[in-house]
C-alpha cells in the first residue's frame, strides 16, 4: 500500500487530502467525504491451479464497503460510501482488508485504524440522554450554519429553583449546586488511548465558545429597577439584581446538572473544560468502554441556529 488518502470538502467546496497512512494516529472521521487508496499489486509468477468453487477475486474493503481490485502496478481504488462507518461498532471498520471473495476469513493484508470520534443529539431525538452515534447524528455533526440541520438545540436555563440550603436567588446558569432539573446534554467522546492505554499520555482539546464560570464573588449583576439602591442589605439587593455571564456562549463540564461542581477549571481540580488548552485523560472522568463523557450547558443565545461547534482534538504523547 502507498498512500490511503482521507478527502474533506470545506465551506467553500475545496478538497484536501490527507495521507493518514504516513500520521501516527491514522483517523477516519465523520468530515471526510471519501478515502481513495493507492496500491501497487504483484503476483506469483506461477500461475495458480484451479479452483474447484470457481474462480478467484481479490477483494479490498472498508466496513461493509467492498470494491474489487485487479493486479498491477500504481493503482487506485476509492470507497465513497464511508457514512455508515458511523453506524458500525468500532471492531467493524478499524481497517481495510484484503481477501479473496470466496474465503474473507483468510485476510491476506490488513492496516488498522484508530477511532477517535464526538458525538451529540444532532438530531434532536434524545432529548437530555445520550446521542445514538447514528449516521443521521454524523451527517448533521459535519453541518455548519445549516438552518434546516442546525444541530442539537439547547435551551438557556434562567429557571429558579428552590433547593433547600442552596442560594436559590441566582438563575440556573449562575448556580453551582445541583438542582433536581436536567439542563445539560451529553457529549460523548469516544477515545482511542493507543497501544500504551495511558491516560496520562493521552490528552484531549476541546474548542468552542466559551463562556468562563466565574466564582460568587466576582458575578456581576445590574439591577433591574434603575431607580433600585444598594442599601448594603444582601437579601433585599439579590431580588433586584440579575446574574450576567462572562462573554462566550457555551460551557463543558465534567458533572451533571443535576450535581454540585467547582466553578475551577480541570487543570485547577475544578469541573469545567476550558477551550484550546491541552488536557491529560488523567484530569477527566474515567473512560467507560472508551467512552468519555462530559456535559454541555448554554449561558447564551445564538443569533442562528447551529452557528456554534464543538471540535476536539486527542493527542498521544
Amino acid at each position: 500500500m502507498k498512500e490511503i488518502n482521507a478527502t474533506a470538502t470545506d465551506a467553500s467546496g475545496a478538497e484536501t487530502s490527507t495521507n493518514i497512512l504516513k500520521s501516527d494516529s491514522p483517523t477516519i472521521t465523520s468530515s471526510d467525504d471519501y478515502i481513495t487508496a493507492l496500491y501497487s499489486l504483484i503476483s506469483s509468477n506461477n500461475d495458480r491451479l484451479t479452483a474447484i468453487d470457481g474462480p478467484q477475486e481479490l477483494v479490498l474493503a472498508l466496513g461493509e464497503e467492498e470494491q474489487l481490485i485487479t493486479i498491477g502496478e500504481d493503482q487506485s481504488i476509492t470507497f465513497s460510501n464511508i457514512e455508515h462507518l458511523s453506524q458500525l461498532a468500532p471492531e467493524d471498520f478499524l481497517s481495510i482488508r484484503l481477501y479473496t471473495n470466496n474465503d474473507a476469513s483468510n485476510i491476506l493484508w490488513e492496516y488498522a485504524f484508530l477511532t477517535n470520534d464526538l458525538d451529540i443529539d444532532s438530531d434532536n431525538n434524545n432529548g437530555f440522554s445520550e446521542p445514538d452515534s447514528s449516521g443521521t447524528e454524523e451527517r448533521m455533526e459535519s453541518k455548519f450554519n445549516d438552518l434546516d440541520k442546525p444541530g442539537k438545540l439547547i435551551v438557556v436555563d434562567a429557571s429558579i429553583e428552590n433547593v433547600e440550603g442552596n442560594d436559590n436567588t441566582l438563575p440556573g446558569f449562575a448556580n453551582y449546586f445541583g438542582i433536581k432539573k436536567t439542563t445539560f446534554v451529553p457529549l460523548v467522546i469516544h477515545v482511542n488511548l493507543g497501544e500504551q492505554g495511558d491516560r496520562d499520555k493521552t490528552l484531549l482539546q476541546l474548542s468552542y465558545y466559551a463562556s468562563v464560570p466565574k466564582s460568587p464573588a466576582e458575578f456581576e449583576y445590574h439591577f433591574y429597577d434603575e431607580d433600585a439602591e444598594n442599601d448594603g442589605d444582601e437579601k433585599s439587593d439579590k431580588d433586584k439584581k440579575q446574574y450576567i455571564p462572562s462573554k462566550g456562549v457555551l460551557r463543558v463540564w465534567t458533572k451533571k446538572s443535576t450535581q454540585d461542581r467547582n466553578y475551577l477549571s480541570v487543570i485547577e481540580s475544578g469541573d469545567f473544560v476550558p477551550t484550546d488548552i491541552l488536557i491529560r485523560l488523567s484530569q477527566l472522568p474515567e473512560l467507560v468502554d472508551d467512552k468519555l463523557t462530559l456535559y454541555v450547558e448554554v449561558v447564551g443565545i445564538s443569533e442562528l441556529p447551529g452557528n456554534y461547534l464543538i471540535q476536539a482534538k486527542i493527542v498521544n504523547l
